[in-house]
């Protein structure tokens, strides 16, 4: 079910390939061009679509057309931010993405995306077992946080690194 749910990631993804590895290269450099135009454009009517789908007194934001066009602009937004990143980025952007913190999140993320969802299933089972309760949703979504980076940083030094260093053995 998930692979059809999103083909449209799927879809977002292999079109970028093509413009990039078969596409002539001024259909390409259009899109390259005005990709952070794009960007923008995106990610705005994708935040409003957030906003439509937040408003509970809305009957639109339950229509399923909705929430396939909202994982549509995801993909595009996504789409667009990777084609802006091929140009790189100037400014006050440049220097964000350029931050070694920024930087070094880039490189725990696949980490982050592995436990953002355990982390918080079994720090709730820790701070049961534990005695320790709150209420404070901010105390839990700042231990989560905490812990999932941790975690990621720990696995990304102990397992991810020395994989990476094997890649150097097979690139001849």
């Amino acid at each position: 079910m998930l692979p059809v749910a999103n083909f449209h990631t799927l879809g977002a993804g292999a079109l970028l390939s093509y413009l990039w590895f078969f596409e002539n290269k001024i259909t390409f450099n259009y899109f390259i061009k005005n990709s952070k135009i794009f960007f923008v454009v995106s990610l705005f009517l994708f935040i409003g679509i957030l906003l439509v789908m937040n408003n509970n007194s809305l009957a639109l934001s339950k229509i399923g057309i909705i929430y396939g066009i909202r994982e549509t602009l995801l993909a595009t937004v996504t789409f667009f931010l990777l084609l802006s990143t091929l140009t790189g980025w100037k400014g006050f952007a440049g220097i964000v993405v350029n931050n070694r913190i920024i930087q070094y999140f880039g490189k725990i993320s696949y980490g982050i995306y592995l436990y953002h969802k355990p982390v918080p299933f079994f720090t709730s089972v820790l701070f049961s077992k534990l005695g320790i309760v709150t209420k404070s949703s901010i105390i839990l979504i700042c231990s989560y946080v905490l812990i999932t980076l941790t975690v990621s940083a720990i696995s990304y030094k102990f397992i991810e690194t020395p994989f990476l260093k094997l890649k150097e053995k097979f690139d001849k």
